[in-house]
């Protein structure tokens, strides 16, 4: 259990280094999100020889699981134009935490399907989140601000937890390897696909400079997000959803490091309010998330 802890936890580590790259590109590189999409998933051509290399051939699978891996690949398509359009609008710690209000009808779906056993304890904690996450957009007066990024980001978290008790249903059925390699190869044929449309093309043309003048942290990124999605899928299998998704909701603490991590260090560009007040709020927010944290995983 503490391995599967210790990995579940890189997932949102590792994502939300992602979050704030992708708050960057859609603020100041790129002007497509449909043409950042493809440029980032385009790049787990790095990662799969890795995985052939340290984890060997993958099993082979009914085509049945193909078609749930499409259907997810489809929601997380969704899930990113969404997220990425709300990224123009509010900070990329603010969007993340609205993640944790899909994730809050994770537990009762997954008691309902997994038989997966849910103490009042754990729902005080997951309400606890769900009540942080909705005062992380509050303004100065208490006023909470229900603005063009929230409502983008309400439909994150409904496609999202449909999303995630798809993915948790292969990775029991066919294991987390088998479930990360054969996901990871569809994004990159899929995304090879989209490059060879007239329309992909176009895209990728007129964005290339963005990728080409940031090629370095798009080569980190590509390692970056398939430590995430290879944590992610690994603590769906290994953990009960209430833990996992706890864990996950974390990650909003850890976007607020890496945004003023990247603003220190000459890489700005993502859109996040540093400020002292806004600064304050967000870590109180995170703090109660991760009281909610504990009492989930108690």
């Amino acid at each position: 259990m503490f391995t599967a802890i210790f990995i579940a936890f890189i997932q949102p580590f590792a994502s939300a280094f992602c979050d704030v790259f992708h708050s960057r590109l859609t603020n100041g590189i790129f002007k497509s999100r449909l043409a950042q999409l493809l440029y980032t998933k385009a790049l787990t051509i790095i990662t799969l020889p890795i995985l052939l290399i340290i984890f060997g051939r993958p099993d082979a699978i009914d085509f049945v699981y193909i078609g749930l891996m499409l259907l997810a690949i489809a929601l997380d398509i969704a899930i990113m134009m969404l997220f990425l359009r709300a990224l123009r609008f509010i900070d990329a710690s603010i969007s993340q935490a609205f993640w944790n209000l899909g994730a809050a009808s994770i537990p009762f779906v997954g008691a309902i399907v997994f038989n997966e056993s849910l103490s009042m304890a754990a729902v005080a904690g997951f309400l606890i989140i769900v009540a942080s996450s909705i005062a992380l957009e509050t303004d100065e007066v208490g006023k909470v601000k229900f603005g063009q990024g929230f409502w983008l980001m309400m439909g994150v978290a409904a496609i999202y937890s449909t999303w995630v008790l798809l993915n948790a249903t292969i990775v029991r059925d066919i294991g987390w390897f088998n479930t990360v390699f054969y996901y990871q190869a569809l994004l990159l044929l899929l995304s090879g696909i989209s490059f060879t449309t007239p329309y992909g093309g176009r895209l990728a043309r007129e964005n290339w400079d963005g990728f080409r003048r940031n090629i370095g942290l798009f080569m980190v990124y590509g390692f970056v997000a398939t430590a995430s999605f290879f944590s992610g899928i690994f603590a769906l299998g290994a953990l009960p959803l209430i833990i996992k998704e706890g864990i996950s909701s974390v990650q909003p603490l850890f976007v607020l490091f890496f945004a003023w991590a990247f603003s220190k260090f000459g890489f700005g560009g993502a859109k996040e309010d540093l400020r002292g007040w806004a600064v304050i709020k967000k870590i109180a927010c995170f703090i109660l998330m991760c009281a909610g944290l504990v009492m989930l995983v108690r």
